[in-house]
């Protein structure tokens, strides 16, 4: 019969904290994360893989009968892995009209994997027949390319701004 068995973890968080230093004049941004690492005009941060998913699947088929009164027996399996991760990139800005301000970019690695399967059968009279995708090698895929999408600007604060 069909056995299908599987497995899909998806695991991650997203957090950060910053400290900001901007210097009006010459527009320098120091920023301080909270590992006290700090990055002097450089101004965009990338966090590592935040939010990771992983599957597993794993099919397996396999049946005895009769075609034309001749003994037959199939078998068959299916491995299928896919992983992808997102993450979330923020750069600082610092602009005498706009004040200091960041934009967030989220960044996704795309879904991709591979599949290995093979086919056998047998009957009686004729004897075996056998074969493997990719001559048994894993065959690679992309089920979601990868993308990066902008995300919003936010406006920390203006003290240029007279309202």
């Amino acid at each position: 019969g069909l056995k299908v068995t599987g497995e899909i973890v998806v695991t991650g968080e997203i957090g950060f904290e910053h400290n900001v230093i901007v210097n009006p004049l010459t527009k320098e941004l120091t920023i301080i994360d909270h590992l006290k690492n700090g990055f002097v005009n450089k101004n965009e941060v990338l966090f590592k893989e935040q939010i990771r998913f992983e599957a597993h699947i794993n099919i397996e088929y396999k049946r005895d009968f009769e075609f034309f009164k001749l003994q037959t027996s199939i078998e068959s399996k299916l491995n299928v892995e896919m992983q992808g991760t997102t993450g979330l990139a923020i750069r600082y800005g610092y602009e005498k009209e706009q004040g200091l301000f960041f934009n967030q970019k989220l960044y996704f690695s795309g879904i991709k994997g591979q599949y290995k399967g093979n086919f056998k059968t047998e009957i009686r009279k004729f004897g075996k027949f056998e074969h493997n995708t990719n001559n048994g090698n894993p065959t690679p895929f992309t089920l979601l390319e990868p993308f990066e999408m902008d995300l919003m600007e936010t406006q920390l604060f203006n003290h240029n701004k007279n309202e």
